[in-house]
């Protein structure tokens, strides 16, 4: 295995900078983007071709990158992105160099590439010098100050590239935006704060859902993510590994809950657990096959009153329902914003209020069983909100009721619910 000292002059100056290849200044001027912008922010037409083709390449870089780093440390690679206290400066060092660089150079190269050759221009270099001219936001005098600021902007969480904490106006809400792999937002959660969150099939909600319950405990809160499945993919047992490892108040949470899992799948996770052993957050994941939504009030009361008793209570709880059988029109209104009458929404409405958690619920579709792309659930989405509003007045950011996320992008405040669009970074009020 390669030494620290070998890995970096290794990766850095060797697999980053190759004899003979032109300095990538360009590549540092765009690790200091705003990540506020987004394509529909460019007026220039090569310009804003260009940055989506960034977008759509940055992903596969980012992964190459990440294993690259990993190889040239010896540190595992969910430790490395995840920035574990197993691994020390020098590997995230190397990492951020392998993010910014060469993941960064190999996309913009063949961005700039396609969108010189549909421009028709013959200088693709005019293309960098531009995004630095307009979006100029860090200046990076010295190496050491690069590699820390990159760093401190790789090292966040899963394959997150940048990240932006901003103050409201009055200095009480503070909302952090978070681009990660699928170029959305990640806002801060606050205890007590209900959301509900809709939009279109494919967007990316259950997505977001779990880079916002991932952010949030890394950050230092307690919260538990109900994820509602037929099996877990054999492909994500290694994420669930990790999750299902975590222990709640010295319980593990695989044989607290028993039955999450099947036997199969929890032989493999057992299998797997050596493997991460020592890792471990604040968090609670659940895959719960085949669970009515009362089994999840339950789970998430017995979760609560655990914490409490070991004055460790839960700060919020992510939902992601996309049982179909259970998700009738009715049962939507009632689970998303505790409205209904029924027995189901009662307790979902108890037991948040007796918690003061998040209840973040994932929707598929409106209460009418479409999705929301008209006019009339736009509007049916504002008279919901007003509901939220009349019974959980207290399970909100501000005083007022209103649950409030800052459009990073456009520089507007609306409430939530909002249809989001993991695809280009959109929120949009409805």
């Amino acid at each position: 295995m390669l030494s620290q000292q070998e890995a970096e002059r290794g990766l850095v100056h060797s697999l980053l900078r190759k004899p003979g290849e032109e300095s990538y200044g360009a590549l540092e001027r765009l690790a200091a983007l705003p990540v506020a912008v987004t394509p529909e922010d460019i007026n220039d037409p090569k310009l804003r071709r260009l940055f989506k083709l960034i977008l759509e390449n940055a992903y596969q870089e980012v992964a190459t990158s990440t294993k690259l780093a990993a190889q040239a440390t010896g540190v595992d690679e969910f430790d490395l992105v995840a920035g574990t206290e197993s691994v020390d400066s020098s590997a995230l060092r190397i990492y951020a160099e392998a993010v910014a660089y060469h993941s960064a150079r190999r996309a913009i190269n063949m961005a700039a590439s396609d969108a010189m050759q549909d421009a028709k221009s013959k200088k693709p270099g005019d293309a960098l010098d531009a995004i630095h001219t307009r979006f100029a936001g860090i200046s990076l005098t010295s190496e050491e100050e690069r590699i820390g600021t990159v760093a401190e902007r790789c090292t966040e969480g899963q394959h997150i590239l940048a990240h932006r904490q901003q103050s409201m106006a009055n200095g009480e809400i503070r909302v952090a935006f978070v681009i990660n792999r699928l170029n959305h937002f990640v806002p801060y959660l606050l205890p007590g704060q209900v959301v509900l969150i809709t939009g279109k099939t494919k967007v990316g909600k259950s997505s977001f859902a779990a880079q916002l319950f991932d952010y949030n405990v890394r950050r230092g809160m307690r919260g538990a993510y109900f994820h509602f499945e037929d099996t877990p993919e054999v492909m994500d047992l290694r994420r669930i590994a990790r999750q299902m490892a975590t222990r709640y108040d010295g319980v593990p949470l695989w044989k607290m809950l028993g039955t999450v899992l099947s036997p199969a799948d929890q032989e493999r996770i057992q299998e797997v657990r050596g493997e991460i052993a020592g890792w471990g957050h604040m968090g609670t994941e659940i895959y719960a096959a085949g669970w009515t939504m009362e089994q999840v009030i339950r789970t998430w009361r017995r979760l609560w009153l655990q914490g409490r008793a070991a004055d460790k209570p839960l700060d919020f709880v992510v939902v992601d329902y996309l049982n179909k059988a259970e998700l009738t029109p009715r049962k939507l209104k009632a689970y998303g914003l505790f409205a209904g009458r029924g027995r189901d929404a009662e307790l979902v409405k108890q037991t948040a209020e007796a918690t003061g958690t998040i209840a973040f619920l994932i929707q598929q579709e409106g209460v009418d069983g479409t999705p929301y792309e008209t006019k009339q659930s736009a509007q049916k989405a504002q008279v919901w909100l007003s509901l939220v509003r009349e019974r959980l007045p207290n399970h909100s950011l501000d005083p007022m009721g209103q649950a409030i996320v800052k459009n990073a992008n456009m520089g507007q405040t609306g409430a939530v619910p909002v249809e989001f669009d993991a695809r280009w970074m959109a929120w949009r009020e409805l």
